[in-house]
């Protein structure tokens, strides 16, 4: 999605200044690039939406070339949401003054640790899965899939135990 962004944001500022047909020529379109880019405006479309709706005034757009941003962007970028924050901060206050706003905070922090948890263990499987899977490629034969364990561990592997 990235690519095909920047693909077409560098195609529409060279037409402007070369014409459509040599920007063509010099980025042409790759296959599927149509798709990317669909779904990558969708997806810019939706978070400045959501952005501006929450901190309106905060601009996402850069100002360097392909809209990239620079670094006075990336300041005026903090600098913004620093006074939406500011803004915001007495409001967030009254309501974590309210009853079970303590209790809200409480479950999502539950929340997020059972989901930090789960995605660390899926993590480690996968780690320990692709491990498997690159020493039962050639050193000891068997089945890629088994877990390492102390017999297959790869010192024991590079030892040939």
């Amino acid at each position: 999605m990235v690519d095909a962004a920047a693909a077409d944001q560098a195609r529409v500022s060279l037409a402007a200044r070369i014409g459509e047909a040599a920007a063509e020529g010099l980025i042409p379109h790759q296959p599927r690039e149509e798709q990317a880019l669909q779904r990558a405006e969708l997806l810019m479309g939706t978070v400045s939406g959501r952005a501006h709706g929450m901190l309106p005034g905060v601009r996402l757009q850069g100002t360097g070339p392909f809209g990239m941003a620079t670094p006075a962007d990336v300041q005026d970028t903090v600098d913004q949401l620093r006074a939406a924050a500011l803004k915001v901060w007495p409001r967030l206050e009254q309501l974590m003054r309210q009853p079970g706003a303590q209790q809200l905070v409480a479950d999502l922090n539950a929340l997020l640790a059972r989901r930090f948890a789960a995605r660390s263990i899926k993590f480690v499987f996968g780690a320990q899965q692709q491990i498997g899977s690159l020493l039962g490629g050639g050193d000891r034969g068997g089945d890629s899939r088994a877990p390492l364990g102390p017999s297959t561990s790869p010192v024991a592997v590079r030892r040939g135990e």
